[in-house]
């Protein structure tokens, strides 16, 4: 659940290059930052809690990946700078027409945790993992990267030991994992973002460590591509050390470093997973209506769009498109994303447009009453 965002945080500020190449290094530094590893990973939580209803089969498992591609598109307006590869931001701007782009990169691992907390079954991690990933990496090694990272994920939480994992990765995705070597790879290993050079070596930091943070220190470092390494390792290792170890410090430390909205979706999903009976309470209307996520969409662009020049046209045009989102919309961690966006834009602070002002304290107020 937090694992990911643990290890995006803490390696953030050492990849390029970075990597102190010791485990003596100090945690939660101010100047560690989340990345788009993290935002892509609350955008697999939000889709999957989104699909709780729909069956897994080659139907559901379609609507999943079109819902996910929504999510992405609409995080990626609403967090454009949080350090997005060039592909993948410019699939989130519809330059591929939103098809997948045959990559093999370690995005596809990075973001993939959700999915082993879902799953109840290794065929579900399966066919989850492929309907999660296919949708940008469609390479056999970017889909081999997502699955055998979401299938250590699982294994961990149901209980497995370090040496099954281990011989399951080693038979079915990484027949060279037990030849890697500590030692050697805080000497020589350099940045790497393809899954068969990132995937492999997260899975060895975890079966390595002695406790969730020491498995932070380990992935640290070794370095590398560090905030993806992080978010790949640290996820299997949280539900690895979940119940052997009190990670809520942890949790609270990931609280510091989101907003409001972003430590809401993972809130909400810590508790989707405990509830046996989850209510699929997202829209007002159907869910796959395709014009709930348009509107979602234009309202991030337009508001990213804004300047200091903001004026009274755009007040209307704002105030038309908030309106039918009150009205449409009827999810918290969206109106959370939005009004985030919205009080950080400083020209709406300057608007005399009184219409404008009535639609937001009603946004508002709707926002507060979840």
């Amino acid at each position: 659940m937090i694992g990911a965002f643990v290890g995006d945080i803490n390696g953030s500020w050492y990849e390029f290059g970075n990597s102190p190449k010791t485990k003596n290094f100090e945690l939660w530094q101010k100047r560690m930052y989340y990345t788009d590893d993290s935002i892509c990973t609350l955008a697999v939580m939000k889709t999957l809690m989104m699909s709780c209803n729909i069956d897994y089969s080659s139907d559901g498992l379609k609507i999943i990946s079109k819902r996910l591609i929504d999510n992405f598109k609409i995080f990626y307006n609403l967090y454009p700078n949080a350090g997005f590869g060039s592909m993948f931001a410019g699939f989130c701007r519809g330059d591929t027409d939103y098809k997948p782009y045959n990559s093999f990169g370690n995005g596809a691992a990075m973001r993939v945790s959700p999915v082993g907390w879902i799953a109840r079954s290794t065929k579900e991690v399966k066919l989850l993992s492929n309907a999660v990933t296919r949708v940008t990496h469609n390479h056999e090694e970017g889909l081999k990267g997502a699955e055998a990272t979401a299938m250590c994920i699982y294994f961990a939480r149901k209980g497995k030991t370090k040496e099954y994992i281990k011989q399951y990765v080693k038979s079915n995705y990484y027949p060279n994992i037990d030849k890697l070597n500590y030692d050697e790879l805080v000497k020589n290993y350099t940045y790497d973002i393809t899954c068969q050079g990132t995937v492999p070596v997260a899975i060895y930091c975890f079966l390595i460590s002695n406790s969730f943070e020491d498995c932070i220190r380990t992935f640290v470092s070794i370095g590398g591509d560090a905030d993806t390494l992080g978010a790949i390792a640290m996820s299997i290792a949280e539900a690895y050390y979940y119940d052997k170890e009190d990670l809520s410090i942890y949790e609270n430390k990931v609280y510091e470093y989101m907003d409001e909205a972003l430590s809401k979706i993972i809130k909400r999903f810590k508790n989707y997973l405990q509830e046996t009976t989850v209510e699929n309470k997202i829209y007002k209307k159907d869910l796959s209506n395709k014009e709930y996520f348009d509107l979602v969409n234009k309202i991030t662009k337009y508001i990213n769009k804004l300047n200091i020049e903001f004026n009274n046209n755009d007040a209307i045009k704002l105030k038309e498109l908030i309106d039918e989102f009150i009205k449409t919309v009827d999810d918290e961690s969206l109106y959370s994303l939005v009004w985030h966006k919205l009080t950080q834009m400083g020209p709406l602070k300057m608007v005399s447009n009184s219409a404008l002002e009535l639609t937001l304290r009603e946004f508002a107020k709707k926002h507060r009453g979840f």
